[in-house]
Protein backbone atom coordinates (compact mmCIF):
# COMPACT_ATOMS: atom_id res chain seq x y z
CA UNK A 1 0.00 0.00 0.00
CA UNK A 2 2.95 2.75 1.15
CA UNK A 3 4.53 1.91 -2.35
CA UNK A 4 1.14 2.90 -4.28
CA UNK A 5 0.74 5.75 -2.05
CA UNK A 6 4.87 6.73 -2.87
CA UNK A 7 4.21 6.50 -6.37
CA UNK A 8 1.29 8.72 -6.84
CA UNK A 9 1.90 12.20 -9.05
CA UNK A 10 2.33 14.90 -5.72
CA UNK A 11 0.99 17.15 -8.30
CA UNK A 12 -2.29 14.58 -8.94
CA UNK A 13 -5.41 16.41 -7.52
CA UNK A 14 -7.37 13.02 -7.48
CA UNK A 15 -6.22 10.43 -5.49
CA UNK A 16 -9.01 8.58 -5.02
CA UNK A 17 -11.25 7.83 -8.20
CA UNK A 18 -14.31 5.82 -9.53
CA UNK A 19 -14.27 3.29 -11.72
CA UNK A 20 -13.91 5.04 -14.83
CA UNK A 21 -10.94 6.74 -13.33
CA UNK A 22 -12.89 10.29 -12.70
CA UNK A 23 -12.84 11.74 -9.11
CA UNK A 24 -15.69 10.78 -6.58
CA UNK A 25 -18.50 12.70 -5.74
CA UNK A 26 -19.02 12.84 -2.17
CA UNK A 27 -22.36 10.74 -2.23
CA UNK A 28 -20.83 8.36 -5.10
CA UNK A 29 -17.26 7.81 -2.24
CA UNK A 30 -19.84 6.88 0.73
CA UNK A 31 -21.68 4.24 -1.41
CA UNK A 32 -18.71 2.78 -2.17
CA UNK A 33 -17.27 2.81 1.18
CA UNK A 34 -20.47 1.51 2.57
CA UNK A 35 -20.48 -1.21 0.35
CA UNK A 36 -17.06 -2.30 1.06
CA UNK A 37 -17.74 -2.08 4.51
CA UNK A 38 -20.76 -4.49 4.01
CA UNK A 39 -18.79 -6.79 1.78
CA UNK A 40 -15.83 -7.07 4.14
CA UNK A 41 -18.42 -8.30 7.27
CA UNK A 42 -17.80 -4.69 9.04
CA UNK A 43 -20.61 -3.30 11.43
CA UNK A 44 -23.83 -1.41 9.69
CA UNK A 45 -23.47 2.43 10.18
CA UNK A 46 -20.12 3.06 9.15
CA UNK A 47 -19.41 6.29 6.84
CA UNK A 48 -16.05 7.91 5.73
CA UNK A 49 -16.69 10.63 8.14
CA UNK A 50 -16.73 8.36 10.95
CA UNK A 51 -13.20 6.83 9.59
CA UNK A 52 -11.92 10.41 9.30
CA UNK A 53 -12.98 11.20 12.95
CA UNK A 54 -11.34 8.44 14.63
CA UNK A 55 -8.29 8.19 12.64
CA UNK A 56 -8.00 12.33 13.97
CA UNK A 57 -8.80 11.09 17.75
CA UNK A 58 -6.17 8.14 17.31
CA UNK A 59 -3.37 10.65 15.88
CA UNK A 60 -4.49 12.86 19.33
CA UNK A 61 -4.22 10.07 21.40
CA UNK A 62 -0.48 9.26 19.84
CA UNK A 63 0.53 12.52 20.57
CA UNK A 64 0.14 13.98 16.96
CA UNK A 65 0.00 18.38 16.89
CA UNK A 66 -2.70 19.72 15.99
CA UNK A 67 -0.81 21.07 12.81
CA UNK A 68 -0.23 16.83 12.27
CA UNK A 69 -4.15 16.24 12.55
CA UNK A 70 -5.33 19.22 10.36
CA UNK A 71 -2.69 18.23 7.49
CA UNK A 72 -3.69 14.69 7.60
CA UNK A 73 -7.53 15.56 7.87
CA UNK A 74 -7.56 18.19 5.14
CA UNK A 75 -8.09 20.50 7.17
CA UNK A 76 -7.76 24.54 6.04
CA UNK A 77 -7.46 26.11 9.41
CA UNK A 78 -6.72 24.95 13.09
CA UNK A 79 -10.03 26.22 14.26
CA UNK A 80 -11.25 22.85 12.79
CA UNK A 81 -9.24 20.49 14.43
CA UNK A 82 -10.68 20.54 18.05
CA UNK A 83 -13.88 19.14 16.94
CA UNK A 84 -12.07 16.15 15.61
CA UNK A 85 -10.08 15.46 18.67
CA UNK A 86 -12.23 16.57 21.18
CA UNK A 87 -12.86 12.96 22.42
CA UNK A 88 -9.08 12.45 22.85
CA UNK A 89 -7.92 15.08 24.29
CA UNK A 90 -10.78 14.40 27.08
CA UNK A 91 -9.51 11.18 27.51
CA UNK A 92 -5.90 11.71 27.47
CA UNK A 93 -6.10 15.29 29.84
CA UNK A 94 -7.89 12.56 32.41
CA UNK A 95 -5.44 9.88 31.99
CA UNK A 96 -2.71 12.35 32.76
CA UNK A 97 -4.42 13.86 35.34
CA UNK A 98 -5.35 10.57 36.90
CA UNK A 99 -1.57 9.15 36.43
CA UNK A 100 -0.37 12.78 38.31
CA UNK A 101 -2.49 12.15 41.06
CA UNK A 102 -1.27 8.45 41.26
CA UNK A 103 2.51 9.73 42.11
CA UNK A 104 1.67 12.66 43.98
CA UNK A 105 1.23 11.87 48.00
CA UNK A 106 -2.02 12.23 48.61
CA UNK A 107 -1.77 12.22 52.78
CA UNK A 108 -2.70 15.03 54.14
CA UNK A 109 -3.52 15.75 58.38
CA UNK A 110 -6.50 17.95 57.72
CA UNK A 111 -8.07 14.94 58.00
CA UNK A 112 -7.78 11.29 59.50
CA UNK A 113 -9.04 8.50 57.80
CA UNK A 114 -10.07 7.04 60.97
CA UNK A 115 -11.81 10.38 61.80
CA UNK A 116 -13.57 10.93 58.31
CA UNK A 117 -15.15 7.76 59.15
CA UNK A 118 -16.91 8.18 62.12
CA UNK A 119 -18.02 11.56 60.90
CA UNK A 120 -19.55 10.36 57.62
CA UNK A 121 -21.12 6.73 57.92
CA UNK A 122 -22.22 4.65 54.87
CA UNK A 123 -25.31 5.48 53.47
CA UNK A 124 -25.41 9.68 54.51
Amino acid sequence: MKARIDSHPLDARTFLAGAKGKPFVPAGFTNRFRAMAVQAGLPDGLSPHGLRRSTCRRLAEAGCSPHDIMAIRGRRSLAEVPRDTIEATRTGRMRRAVDRLDRIDTRTDAVKPAQAARQFPEGN
